[in-house]
């Protein structure tokens, strides 16, 4: 198990590291890009590539970036209108996506509920002075796909135990350091 988790962890970064390549690429200088990708690569040194919390909030966050990226490159792009129905399904698809990975890594470290609100008003300053303003529209599909996935996991989780298990459970939660308001702020 600890082989396959260690190759399917090598993977899954190889794959990420690529994803960041290919969407930086376009912003920045090739040789800055495949050195981002380099630097990528270096975050998994050889006693992390067993996916463990702190690499697969790391993936989170950089895939949320990613996302968040290709979506406002997308509004850059000549067929940005209405009756590009296919451009406006994968931008609203991708906002949707890091959306749901904000609920994702909240999974694995509550406390970061509290970015929520910096990624909404990081949505609303890249529409600033666009010509259709959709800032409100991005940030209803960005909440939508966190807010889905996460009562969808609550049904689960209360199906399995009571709101007085769950709330004993998140107390042990905040006697862990890594959720303090310490190491949070």
């Amino acid at each position: 198990v600890v082989i396959f988790t260690r190759i399917l962890g090598t993977v899954f970064h190889l794959l990420i590291g690529v994803f960041l390549y290919r969407t930086i690429r376009s912003i920045i200088p090739s040789w800055a890009a495949w050195m981002l990708f380099f630097l990528h690569m270096n975050f998994l040194p050889k006693w992390v590539q067993t996916p463990e919390f702190e690499l697969i909030q790391y993936w989170f966050i950089l895939l949320q970036f990613l996302c968040l990226i290709r979506a406002f490159q997308m509004m850059e792009c000549d067929g940005w209108s209405d009756r590009y129905s296919k451009v406006i399904r994968r931008h609203n698809g991708l906002i949707a996506v890091a959306g749901f990975l904000v609920t994702a890594q909240m999974m694995l470290y509550p406390t970061l509920f509290m970015l929520y609100p910096v990624y909404v008003i990081g949505i609303a300053v890249c529409w600033r002075g666009k010509r259709n303003n959709g800032a409100w529209k991005d940030c209803i599909i960005f909440t939508l796909g966190a807010v889905i996935p996460g009562i969808l996991f609550l049904i689960y989780l209360f199906q399995y135990m009571s709101l007085s298990e769950l709330m004993t459970y998140i107390s042990y939660i905040r006697q862990d350091e890594s959720h303090t308001l310490v190491s949070t702020a």
